[in-house]
């Protein structure tokens, strides 16, 4: 079971700039729901659903990379940061826990307002 763990927060300015550089290794990690993501999601998002991302950490790291599409973050040679994002704010930090869990505190941001804010300020 998760822990409380408080994951560093991004405002949605800081998620786009870490997600633009270059050599920034993030990824971008969706854990809405398929349905909800297939409706709508930030560009370039991978999607691992909060009801999987448990069992996502425990994955062998080929079938992470094979299933996700990208490095497990737990791997020793991953210099990869993880932003973390869903509707609101509730999975996401739920999610940053059970990476927290997998000693992954260092790698975890959170962009916690989501994809309710993005899409309403990007629609703009």
């Amino acid at each position: 079971m998760a822990q409380q763990f408080s994951a560093k927060t991004v405002t949605i300015d800081e998620m786009k700039h870490i997600v633009a550089e270059s050599d920034s290794n993030a990824v971008l990690v969706d854990v809405r729901s398929k349905e909800d993501y297939a409706n709508g999601h930030i560009p370039n998002a991978i999607n691992v659903p909060y009801v999987e991302f448990a069992e996502a950490m425990q994955m062998e790291p080929h079938n992470f990379a094979t299933t996700y599409g990208f490095e497990h973050p737990t791997t020793a040679k991953s210099a990869q940061k993880i932003i973390l994002y869903c509707g609101g704010g509730t999975k996401c930090h739920k999610s940053a826990a059970i990476a927290n869990d997998f000693g992954l505190a260092d790698k975890t941001l959170v962009y916690a307002n989501g994809y309710r804010e993005y899409s309403r300020l990007e629609k703009n």
